[in-house]
């Protein structure tokens, strides 16, 4: 671990000022899907008299709704962008132990700069599938039983939680388990299978409550008990 310097101190804030007057002064917001995620913050906000016909989850448009609905903006999807590849950026920094190249190469990544301006769940499910990823692997090098599991409930839950906004993290769900729990004992593959179905209920509450799912009602059912 080496700490910065304070030169690269002042050009990382140049580069974050650069990073975020690029973002918010540009009138692009992306390009496949985003009406699908704006157009449900609109609905929920009572600004979109259709009805909302989308694959997508639903949770990501819901989140944002309050501020939709007080500042007449999609700004706010801007911003909440920046602040999840902010904290991306950290995380990267900090899960590898404070190593400045990986710093670096996480803050002048291009992908990172490209999916800034994009109204996208992509950012945020990234972010909680991050930690994800670091509390899966802190569970395969753990050795104490008790500290292990409560890892696998951090990982599990956060992955879940990250599948709740985006449905393409479930092609990433079954590689990880097969790179991290292949050898393990098969009751830690269903308690990681059943902390996944905690992270991912937000989203099957509210499928219940606008579609009336019957699966998603024995969840409820069963949580109401």
């Amino acid at each position: 671990m080496v700490k910065l310097k304070k030169r690269e101190k002042w050009l990382i804030a140049s580069i974050i000022v650069l990073f975020v007057s690029v973002t918010l002064l540009t009138n692009f917001y992306g390009g496949a899907d985003i009406y699908d995620y704006s157009d449900v913050a609109k609905y929920f906000s009572g600004e979109y008299p259709a009805k909302i016909r989308t694959s997508h989850s639903y949770l990501y448009g819901l989140i944002h709704t309050p501020f939709v609905d007080l500042f007449n903006s999609y700004l706010v999807f801007k911003i909440t962008s920046l602040i999840c590849l902010f904290l991306i950026v950290y995380s990267v920094y900090r899960i590898s132990n404070r190593d400045k190249r990986a710093l670096w190469l996480a803050l002048l990544s291009p992908i990172v700069w490209y999916m800034a301006p994009w109204i996208s769940p992509i950012q945020l499910s990234s972010l909680l599938f991050l930690w994800g990823w670091h509390f899966i692997k802190k569970y395969d090098s753990e050795k104490n039983l008790k500290k292990s599991v409560i890892y696998l409930f951090y990982s599990g839950s956060l992955i879940g939680f990250s599948w709740a906004f985006w449905d393409g993290i479930l092609f990433f769900i079954p590689l990880l388990m097969l790179s991290f729990l292949y050898d393990s004992k098969l009751s830690h593959s269903v308690y990681f299978a059943l902390f996944v179905l905690v992270g991912i209920l937000p989203r099957l509450i509210i499928d219940h409550f606008l579609f009336g799912f019957a699966a998603v009602w024995v969840i409820v059912w069963l949580c109401e008990r």
